[in-house]
């Protein structure tokens, strides 16, 4: 919200008590809970920072684009500083790839790059280019209610069960499939 663009300071670190705001929110209802997701805006300010703080574990949506890939670098580099500074159990889970075009051979070659760069990092299922991702938007309705067949929910649901398993992993335990 542009309401929240007086709070989004470029060096995030030094905002004192406010870095640990949305931690202590999401402190009290975190047993009520077995995941809570915040998405953030695509920024290394402090918007992006408190739920980096707060969270166990951080996803990293990129498009296979030149520029995208670059950013990656930098979004690592925060992450290490979220994890330095504030939040040593922070585990950066992946990279998810979107957007996706599979017959756009500049993006198969980019996801090439991207795997040879990070490796596992790299989430296996992207998310594509997909209509309903706009359509569903448009008619303020979940994905999953709007065109839950789609491949568009299909490629959510793999990415989702994706992330999961990794979370189990890192957890050493069996997270509940969430319907």
């Amino acid at each position: 919200s542009n309401a929240l663009a007086r709070f989004n300071h470029p060096e995030p670190e030094k905002t004192g008590e406010l870095q640990d705001a949305l931690k202590e929110a999401l402190d009290m209802v975190r047993p009520d809970f077995e995941v809570i997701l915040c998405d953030t805006p695509p920024s290394l300010e402090t918007l992006a920072w408190l739920p980096a703080v707060a969270a166990d574990f951080a996803i990293t949506p990129t498009p296979a684009e030149a520029l995208a890939i670059q950013e990656l670098v930098h979004a690592g580099r925060f992450l290490e500083r979220v994890r330095w500074s504030r939040n040593p159990r922070l585990v950066w889970l992946g990279v998810a790839l979107t957007m996706w075009q599979a017959r756009l051979a500049v993006h198969e070659a980019f996801a090439k790059s991207l795997r040879d760069a990070y490796g596992p990092l790299v989430l296996e299922n992207p998310i594509p280019f997909n209509v309903a991702f706009k359509e569903y938007v448009v008619a303020r309705k979940p994905l999953s209610h709007w065109k839950p067949k789609s491949g568009a929910a299909k490629a959510v649901d793999a990415l989702a069960g994706e992330i999961l398993d990794r979370v189990a992993v890192c957890q050493g335990s069996k997270i509940r499939e969430v319907a």
